[in-house]
């Protein structure tokens, strides 16, 4: 086939050849849609002219007429031979179509290297800076916003969700935290309602509450603001316990109960307001207020509970009331501040662990009335240096003043009626002095030193549990004239195998050798006469060890 003669280019614009639908088209000017013309491979001017086609009339006519072939080679040949008349100006280096490029992916052409000026490196800086501040200064702002947000939605009375039922009893709290409002509508607030809400920062009791139950508010560690109101009534145990940021509370006159320790472990706890009718103070109720330095303490108490000023290390003058007539078990232990302590009149017993490490102790007047100081009650007291001790005194527990090293007591505690209330002393090896008419209560209780003990010749009575617990003491002398031995004298002796009775023995309490190593007792009296003692009950030991009688030494 032959182009390039020009004849074809008007064979589509005559006007007197037209078809319709339904008519046969000739042969001669049908192209196969899609395809472009063969390239002839012996004429290169041909085949520069196929590529072109391919590569540019293509794309132009495929975005003009829509369709999805390539255009006819003889439009291409009409259209060169219109530019310039030959096929001779069509360049034949690219025989291969280029692929079309989208506008705007054009390839950019590479540009040298060139190290940029300083001052060219520095306005790039200050472009980076200025970028990054103006993606910083937003940001900022926004958590800025978020920050203060949250504060003031802490800060700020909200719409609280609170749980009341129909007794007006707040059982439940769900709110976030905050400032809270209770409604009017509550009377009494229920147990653990608050517990553990650490985002609880102050409560405003309404006057209509008369009663907050047990561990309310336990664990409100940020808890700063709780006035109790006016007309209440009882607060249950534990109800502001650990709530480590309160520092001050007034209790309200209408108060008639108070539970144990009510504000245990309020660490920043400051000053307390008493109302004046208050007679009791419970167990534990400042125990580990750490930070309490000044208590005024009611007019009219008449007890203080057990461990109720324990752990107050910061308090450092207390007065006592007249009134007062019961102090607990480790009442004051842990006061390491407090220098000196008057005990009021009505006060006979100092209980166990009362002052125990209180090492600033200096001063202690006890009542004149005292009968009765128990185990441990001064232990760790360092810096005690004056103590009275009553003629009332009949009994001193173990170890009650181990460790005042400045306290000068004889290692034989002995009241004016001659009962020796309390050793000591460290040694294992105890002589009794010959002015002792008795051995008191508890005297060498659960000491774990002593190994044997002579007793003198004027002594006539074992008090209750004056060996009680001495698990290494092995050998005892009990003098003739001996009367009486209390209940559980010798209970849990351990390493007590045998013993000498006198015959002038009437009475052997209860429980007297009970858990002891009894084996063997030897009794300087007949059989006859050993059956008229006085035997109390829960003696096994006793009964079932091998008898010696008419013993001699």
């Amino acid at each position: 086939m032959k182009i390039g003669n020009g004849k074809w280019s008007n064979l589509f614009k005559k006007e007197e050849e037209t078809w319709s639908v339904g008519d046969e088209i000739p042969q001669e000017h049908v192209v196969e849609s899609g395809v472009a013309p063969e390239p002839d491979m012996e004429n290169p001017v041909q085949n520069s002219q196929w590529a072109q086609t391919a590569s540019t009339d293509t794309g132009s006519e495929q975005e003009n007429s829509g369709s999805s072939g390539y255009v006819s080679s003889f439009d291409m040949v009409d259209q060169k031979e219109e530019t310039d008349g030959s096929l001779a100006s069509v360049p034949t280096e690219n025989m291969l179509p280029e692929l079309p490029v989208e506008k705007g992916k054009e390839k950019k052409q590479k540009r040298p290297f060139r190290k940029k000026s300083k001052s060219e490196a520095t306005a790039g800086e200050t472009s980076k800076k200025k970028k990054n501040w103006k993606v910083l200064i937003p940001m900022t702002a926004i958590l800025l916003c978020l920050f203060t947000g949250a504060c003031a939605l802490l800060w700020t009375d909200l719409p609280f969700m609170f749980r009341v039922n129909n007794d007006g009893v707040l059982t439940g709290y769900y709110g976030i935290g905050g400032r809270v409002a209770i409604p009017d509508s509550v009377t009494t607030i229920g147990e653990e309602a608050f517990a553990d809400r650490h985002l609880l920062f102050s409560v405003s009791m309404p006057e209509s509450v008369k009663e907050i139950k047990e561990r309310a508010f336990e664990g409100c560690t940020n808890l700063r603001k709780a006035a109790l109101p006016e007309e209440l009534t009882g607060v249950g145990e534990y109800a502001f316990a650990d709530c480590t940021h309160l520092k001050q509370t007034s209790i309200p006159d209408t108060i008639t109960y108070l539970g144990s320790g009510v504000y245990q472990n309020c660490t920043k706890l400051e000053g307390v307001t008493f109302p004046s009718g208050l007679t009791e103070i419970p167990d534990a109720m400042f125990m580990g207020c750490g930070n309490l330095k000044e208590l005024s303490l009611p007019k009219h108490l008449e007890s203080l509970g057990s461990m109720a000023l324990s752990g107050c290390s910061s308090l450092k003058t207390l007065t006592l009331p007249n009134s007062l007539s019961y102090i607990g078990g480790d009442a004051f232990a842990g006061c390491s501040k407090l220098t000196e302590l008057q005990i009021p009149e009505g006060v006979t017993q100092i209980y166990w662990r009362t002052f125990q490490n209180c090492t600033g102790l200096k001063r202690v007047t006890l009542s004149e009335q005292t009968r009765v100081i128990r185990e441990e009650a001064f232990e760790g007291c360092t810096n005690l240096s004056q103590i009275n001790l009553p003629d009332t005194l009949v009994e001193v527990g173990n170890r009650a003043f181990e460790g005042c090293d400045a306290l000068k007591l004889d290692p034989f505690l002995i009241n004016d009626t001659g009962v020796l209330l309390a050793y000591l002393g460290d040694s294992s090896t105890v002589a009794v002095p010959e002015r002792v008419t008795a051995i008191g209560i508890c005297a060498f209780s659960q000491n774990q030193r002593i190994r044997s003990v002579e007793l003198p010749g004027g002594v006539t009575r074992i008090g209750h549990s004056a060996f009680y617990g001495c698990t290494r003491l092995e050998s005892i002398t009990i003098p003739d004239g001996m009367v009486r031995i209390d209940a559980r004298a010798f209970e849990s002796c351990d390493a007590l195998t045998q013993i000498i009775l006198p015959e002038s023995l009437k009475k052997i309490g209860e429980r007297c050798f009970c858990y002891s190593g009894l084996t063997q007792v030897y009794y300087a009296g007949t059989s006859v006469k050993w059956k008229q003692i006085e035997i109390d009950e829960d003696n096994e030991e006793l009964s079932a060890a091998q008898m010696t009688y008419q013993y001699r030494k």
